[in-house]
């Protein structure tokens, strides 16, 4: 959201990551900053292997339902 107010655009890529806000916020389950993003122009176009990268992003979070969400959707590599 503070890309948003300082008026550069909602689906720039990190520089070191590669992924948008709106990738962000979808991996940690913030559907309102997810919804803000929408608003303001954001596509929610999102890189190969997104899910396991949010399971990462979730657990970095410490976000159990998030976690819980991408482990359900992803293919964790468990080894």
């Amino acid at each position: 959201v503070a890309l948003l107010k300082l008026k550069l655009d909602p689906n720039a890529t990190d520089a070191k990551s590669g992924r948008t806000a709106m990738e962000f916020a979808l991996a940690v389950l913030d559907h309102r900053c997810a919804g803000v993003l929408r608003e303001q122009g954001a596509l929610e176009i999102l890189n190969p292997g997104h899910s396991e990268w949010a399971l990462c992003m979730a657990a970095g979070t410490c976000s159990r339902r998030a976690m819980d969400h991408w482990c359900g959707v992803g293919d964790p590599d468990w080894q």
